[in-house]
């Protein structure tokens, strides 16, 4: 999930209190694995927000998924994105996942070509540099807020070489409405991530696609591991799509 530019104004807010970081523990020789919940089914699709977020202060954090590692810090956050609901993209039951995306310090990256199939078919791209971290996160309009999902992976995300690609109109639905999108190209692929060491959930990639759309996030509050953070409304930008790697030809 990319970078928006225009955010990285941060607007102070009273009164909200940073989540503390838990202890760093050593980091596996590789990420390690749970066996259930490792297929793209198991991954809901995001619907992606641009927004303005109050301060982080910024941790650093070490960084393992399957198409490097690095050592960086969390910059200011970007993005947050709520489950969402397409054609030909599987809705997941249980409680709402969101995720709230970070900036990195560290986005040096060798290119990594990948074939990819997903809800919109087959594609190819090149991974050209780190991007962001999208980290599990409740999210509240009004209203109590929930710890954030211990079950979801947290995701590194990549940006892609950009390929043009012939928009096409999606009916894309969350928390927020729904709306008759424009999906695009391919601008970012996310990997789950081992965390200062910890244990991944899943396999699956979210493969992210770039929306025109109208519809606007309302005010929240989003909660994740590393922060509590105030986010002001903004434009819905990506759609992420739970997806596979496939072996090269």
């Amino acid at each position: 999930m990319p970078s928006f530019s225009f955010f990285r104004r941060a607007i102070p807010v009273a009164g909200l209190a940073l989540v503390c970081l838990a202890a760093v523990t050593g980091a596996p020789a590789a990420p390690e694995v749970a066996p259930a919940n490792s297929g793209p089914a198991a991954l809901p699709g995001f619907a992606c927000y641009e927004a303005r977020f109050s301060p982080l202060r910024s941790p650093t954090l070490r960084i393992a998924d399957s198409f490097g590692r690095r050592t960086t810090t969390l910059a200011a956050a970007v993005s947050y994105c709520a489950p969402a609901a397409a054609p030909g993209v599987a809705t997941v039951s249980g409680a709402p996942v969101h995720l709230a995306c970070h900036s990195l310090s560290d986005r040096t990256l060798a290119p990594v070509g990948l074939q990819l199939a997903g809800p919109f078919g087959r594609v190819r791209t090149t991974l050209v540099g780190a991007q962001s971290l999208c980290t599990p996160a409740s999210v509240t309009t009004g209203g109590a807020l929930s710890a954030p999902p211990d079950w979801l992976d947290d995701f590194a995300c990549y940006a892609t070489e950009q390929q043009p690609a012939s928009a096409r109109p999606l009916s894309v639905a969350d928390r927020f409405g729904v709306f008759q999108d424009l999906l695009g190209r391919v601008v970012s692929v996310c990997a789950p991530a081992s965390v200062d060491g910890s244990r991944l959930h899943g396999r699956a990639l979210l493969v992210c696609r770039e929306l025109t759309s109208e519809a606007r996030a309302r005010p929240a509050i989003v909660r994740s591991r590393y922060a509590l953070l105030k986010a002001s409304p903004g434009r819905r930008r990506q759609l992420c799509v739970p997806s596979s790697r496939l072996p090269e030809s």
